[in-house]
């Protein structure tokens, strides 16, 4: 008759010891925003009299001779527009919320009645993705005056652009990745480097 032995028991892992060893991170993104239209528009302006006046040397065949001093200034207003562009952007740092946090969230916002999705996930998906931007936004800080300063010149694709953030940093589960190239890199012999020729 034959016995089979029990398989060997193994000691769980300490969640402890896991988590001291990966130094687990909350996932974070970023996003930058130009609240300044006009600076867009003239950049906008600019960059199509560059445009029209380079085209211009084009067609007059002059383009070996080097630039003209009027499509020099041109390009000189566009690069200065840029600048000034750069000056004003906004670079958003948002973080991802713990489970606990986020669950918080949800429960203070409950579905919406008769929205079939609300009731299906348990909560209000509008209102927990617009709270979720302030609240995972770390960089910069606003104070409430502020915030409501902000809100106010915040457009609706600018506002969409936040939450879709929001959305990727609290939603997103990344698996680890495995380049094939670094693989196959590795896998083949490494080259004799040369010898340097001895020096006089």
């Amino acid at each position: 008759m034959t016995t089979t032995s029990a398989p060997t028991a193994t000691k769980p892992q300490s969640g402890a010891d896991i988590l001291a060893r990966i130094k687990p991170q909350l996932r974070e993104e970023t996003t930058e925003l130009c609240l300044r239209p006009d600076l867009l528009d003239a950049h906008a302006e600019a960059a199509g009299e560059l445009a029209v006046a380079r085209a211009e040397e084009a067609a007059g065949a002059r383009l070996s001779s080097g630039v003209s001093a009027k499509t020099r200034k041109l390009a000189e207003r566009v690069k200065e527009i840029e600048a000034e562009i750069q000056d004003t952007v906004i670079v958003f740092r948002l973080r991802a919320m713990p489970q606990d946090k986020y669950r918080i969230l949800c429960d203070n916002h409950p579905p919406r009645k008769g929205n079939e999705m609300d009731g299906f996930v348990g909560y209000n998906r509008d209102a927990v993705l617009d709270a979720s931007v302030r609240v995972c936004l770390y960089d910069p800080e606003f104070d409430d005056v502020s915030w409501q300063a902000f809100l106010a010149v915040c457009n609706p694709s600018e506002w969409n652009e936040l939450r879709s953030v929001v959305n990727s940093v609290n939603r997103s589960v990344a698996d680890a990745p495995k380049s094939e190239l670094a693989s196959l890199v590795l896998a083949k012999p490494a080259r004799a480097s040369k010898r340097q020729p001895a020096s006089a």
